[in-house]
């Protein structure tokens, strides 16, 4: 179920993301600010769990705000590489 969640926000985030970013020029810069966002937030889910010893396995404030950093992350870097 904790996967469940990180994805279903990570793909939230990216959605935004592509809006307040202005990135999405094309349906491919959406799409891929999405996976990012997925990635984003599973990865700092994990993160999370893992280096702090957090168990966030709901739709919380605490873990809306760790997918929120991992997406902005995940964005900043993937757009770095493209």
């Amino acid at each position: 179920m904790n996967i469940i969640i990180w994805i279903t926000l990570g793909l939230a985030m990216g959605l935004i993301a592509s809006v307040v970013m202005d990135t999405a020029k094309t349906r491919s810069d959406t799409l891929t600010n999405v996976v990012l966002g997925i990635v984003g937030a599973v990865v700092g889910g994990g993160v999370t769990s893992f280096a702090l010893g957090l168990n966030i396995t709901e739709f919380n404030t605490n873990s809306f705000i760790v997918a929120i950093i991992g997406t902005i992350i995940t964005i900043f870097l993937g757009r770095g590489l493209y």
